[in-house]
């Protein structure tokens, strides 16, 4: 079947219709229609020409979606309803214009529509729902209605394409993920009516390079600004009164928390200001030119993901003041070589040095009293030093990680699967085990004596140490196009679900 003809008597076309009719080409809807239903022509692959009657007021959810073959329609000025998805996945479809009834884009309407490179969004709308746009990778930019004030999660996320987005006055809120991975998008400017802009709205916005928080806005989400490599300035609006801005650093506005560290700065040093008592959660994740970072005397938690990736940090100094170190502080500083723990510090959070593969040592004090799971994984080079009889010593033991004794005289390690105590019953075969190797060690050196005087002259080769820079941290790079960590695909994997 190639084709279908409608008679005049019918006025809707009922939910899945002619659903996956492969071979339909093309459709001519009647004047008397004035309702598509849910999923009527989902999966016509080979669709591509649709004739709507003027008729039409409603287009049910998924009405269209994955019509592969579909490359433009005209909706009729009668149609005030579309639903979700309802031209998701109609991958040829380059262009269309929504009618001025027309109030709300909802969720998944264009959802990965690869060729989408024009839309006109009328006046009437107010609302762009979860996912609108996401994924149309041909969208070059967006002009948002003035009447919307709601931008929902991942509306233009993974727009490859886009250029430049107008936000409205109307705008209230940005949503989650909102402009994620639109990774040419290189300005935008948020209204003085935001109040909110959600997590991750802006991340992975390689191109981005500054960008100013409004007085409006009073949260702004976790994770809003990351890996956005170019990002050198967060500005703030004097008269905000949540937030703050530092030599483009952003704090809230009492600047007792670090909110976020640009990725863009060059620095290869910072020190984090008197008064800030926290690090906030991934406040300087994958920044990547900072080589050493001190924090103040007045620093007491450390969040989850503060310094993750940071692939060149190789120094931190960490005051007395500090008693938390959150989850996953330090995952992946790749330069970072030797740690202090101190005293004031009760609590190590889960997986808060893994990865850290130069590591060599770590002092952990006895007010330490909770380590968090996987905390010193693929750490392959450390030694841990603490106390005997402490809380560090028995999380070690168990978790079968090298330590040594705080007090010990000797650098005897214990635990860990290369080395492991000795036996006081050993002692004496020890004892004699060094006086053999000394005497021989006294031969050897009277033999290689012996052979130097009678070398004249001998060429010496240096050899190159080679480095594997294909293998450096995807983070290293900072002005790189990243790629998110496990925890972020898989997030973005289970709210997708309903995508694949």
């Amino acid at each position: 079947m190639t084709s279908v003809t409608i008679t005049d008597s019918v006025v809707a076309l009922g939910d899945g219709a002619f659903y996956c009719c492969g071979s339909l080409t093309s459709i001519i809807i009647p004047d008397n229609v004035t309702k598509i239903g849910n999923n009527t022509f989902s999966d016509c692959t080979s669709l591509a020409s649709i004739t709507m009657s003027d008729n039409v007021t409603e287009i049910g959810d998924a009405a269209f979606a994955y019509c592969d073959a579909l490359t433009s329609i005209t909706l009729p000025d009668s149609v005030t309803a579309i639903g979700d998805a309802a031209f998701a996945y109609c991958d040829a479809l380059t262009s269309i214009s929504i009618p001025d009834n027309v109030k709300k884009i909802g969720k998944d309407t264009f959802y990965s529509c690869d060729s989408l490179a024009s839309i006109t969004l009328p006046g009437s709308v107010t609302e762009i729902g979860d996912y609108a746009f996401g994924s149309c990778g041909a969208l070059v930019s967006i002009a948002i209605p003035d009447g919307v004030s709601t931008i929902g999660d991942y509306a233009f996320s993974s727009c490859d394409s886009l250029t430049s987005a107008i936000v409205p006055d109307s705008v209230t809120e940005i949503g989650k993920n909102a402009f994620s991975k639109c990774y040419n998008l290189a300005s935008i400017t948020i209204p003085e009516s935001v109040t909110k802009i959600g997590e991750k709205a802006f991340s992975y916005c390689s191109k981005l390079t500054s960008i100013t928080i409004p007085e409006s806005v009073t949260e702004i989400g976790r994770n809003s600004f990351l890996s956005c490599a170019y990002l050198a300035e967060i500005g703030v609006s004097p008269e905000n009164p949540n937030y703050a801005s530092v030599d483009g650093v952003l704090f809230t506005k009492d600047m007792q928390t670090l909110v976020c560290y640009p990725v863009g700065k060059t620095e290869n040093e910072y020190v984090i200001p008197d008064g800030v008592t926290s690090v906030g959660d991934n406040s300087f994740e994958r920044c990547n030119s900072l080589k050493s970072v001190i924090l103040s005397d007045s620093v007491m938690t450390i969040g989850d993901y503060a310094f993750s990736y940071c692939g060149k940090l190789s120094s931190v100094t960490i005051p007395n003041s500090v008693t938390e170190i959150g989850d996953h502080a330090f995952f992946s500083c790749k330069s970072l070589t030797s740690v202090t723990v101190p005293d004031s510090v009760t609590e190590i959070g889960a997986y808060a040095f893994n990865n850290c593969t130069t590591l060599r040592s770590i002092t952990i004090p006895d007010s330490v009293v909770n380590i968090g799971e996987g905390t010193f994984s693929q750490c392959p080079n450390l030694t841990v030093k603490c106390t005997e009889g402490s809380y560090a010593q028995e999380y070690l033991e168990r978790n079968d990680i090298r330590f040594t004794y705080l007090t010990s005289d000797t650098d005897m390690s214990f635990g860990g699967s290369e080395t492991s105590a000795s036996s006081p019953s050993d002692t004496d075969a020890q004892e004699d085990n060094v006086i053999i190797i000394a005497v021989a060690a006294a031969v050897c050196a009277v033999i290689i004596g012996v052979a130097a005087c009678m070398v004249v002259r001998r060429k010496k080769h240096k050899t190159a140490r080679s480095q594997d820079n294909g293998q450096n941290d995807s983070g290293d790079n900072s002005h790189s196009q990243e790629q998110e960590p496990n925890r972020d695909k898989e997030q973005d994997q289970s709210e997708n679900q309903d995508k694949s």
